[in-house]
């Protein structure tokens, strides 16, 4: 049987949970708040948060199929967390239109994150209290999911606090450990939860977790340069968002220690000041791809990428996860060895 690409695996998972939204989201009974709920959900330019959970599945030879309410969770837990985001960032755009807390304000917006967020834990109770072979095991793989997704808040509120300067600037191991807590544990819960849905192995699941926070770290590493390369249909946001909010991630991070005097003053003149004039993006896109800076990246990415090799390398070779991971890992990490 040929293997599907990474593409039409991403591709069939999108679909099956975009079917399945509509006659989910009814059960928000208020008509108002299930539309903004609605609206949040297609914010999101791609479902790739129930990729991970078929994919975690699929390492332990599980039918992702029969895990929908889980994809749609997934989902929901997912556009929740952004549209809060979008509120703490002051966003001035999503996907191409104005964020959600702009058009409806920040506490009807907060109201459709926590309904989106409860629904998806009355799916997921569902789901194991219908499994008989996860009679035993619902309790701790509820407080596992959960505790997991706690670390992504404490990491938002971290956030908040660096970018207030209220502890200093964020440093170059400060970063390393909030993308981990931010979308590393996010990543990795959400490949852990397919695992435990199809009763696999507490090492495979375990695998996958760490994994997950490797994959998670790299994909944000690539959001945050794409911040300053990509385009908003790209990235979902306008360029040079985190630089004129005053966020401070591995670019500017790698900029700072490796610019000149001269160039750092001229690399903080625009930081966190709002937009800024085509010239300053042009100094600060030279800073960035400052030879030395570009050589750390790499470095740091490799690194990334051969742990993350090693953790699944016991996954087996002919399942069609492992092929989905590597893809992942390869995109992610930008064809990094």
């Amino acid at each position: 049987m040929r293997r599907p690409s990474l593409n039409s695996v991403i591709l069939e998972t999108d679909k099956l949970v975009r079917q399945a939204i509509p006659s989910i989201l009814v059960r928000i009974e208020n008509r108002s708040l299930r539309a903004l709920a609605r609206r949040a959900l297609r914010q999101k330019r791609e479902f790739d948060r129930a990729l991970f959970v078929r994919i975690g599945c699929e390492a332990c030879g599980g039918n992702w199929r029969l895990l929908k309410p889980a994809l749609v969770a997934a989902e929901m837990i997912d556009a929740s967390l952004i549209v809060v985001d979008d509120i703490f960032d002051d966003s001035c755009s999503r996907a191409g239109a104005p964020p959600l807390f702009q058009e409806f304000g920040p506490e009807r917006t907060v109201a459709a994150a926590f309904a989106l967020t409860y629904l998806a834990a009355e799916l997921l109770a569902e789901l194991m209290s219908k499994d008989r072979q996860l009679k035993d095991s619902r309790a701790e793989i509820g407080s596992e999911f959960f505790g997991s997704l706690r670390h992504t808040w404490e990491g938002q509120y971290q956030d908040i606090v660096f970018q207030e300067n209220s502890h200093g600037p964020l440093s170059f191991s400060g970063y390393l450990e909030l993308i981990k807590q931010t979308t590393g544990h996010q990543i990795g819960a959400y490949l852990r939860l397919g695992a435990r849905l199809c009763s696999g192995s507490a090492d495979v699941a375990a695998a996958l977790y760490e994994f997950g926070i490797i994959l998670g770290a790299l994909l944000q590493i690539r959001d945050d340069y794409l911040d300053y390369f990509g385009s908003e249909e790209m990235i979902g946001k306008g360029p040079f968002s985190d630089y004129a909010a005053g966020k401070k991630r591995l670019p500017i991070i790698l900029a700072t220690r490796y610019s000149s005097p001269t160039e750092l003053r001229l690399l903080n003149k625009g930081f966190g000041r709002g937009h800024r004039a085509d010239a300053d993006r042009a100094l600060v896109l030279r800073a960035i791809s400052n030879e030395r800076a570009v050589a750390s990246l790499r470095k740091l990415v490799g690194r990334y990428v051969q742990n993350a090799r090693k953790i699944i390398a016991d996954i087996p070779r002919q399942s069609h996860a492992k092929a989905s991971l590597e893809e992942l890992l390869f995109l992610a990490g930008g064809g990094a060895d």
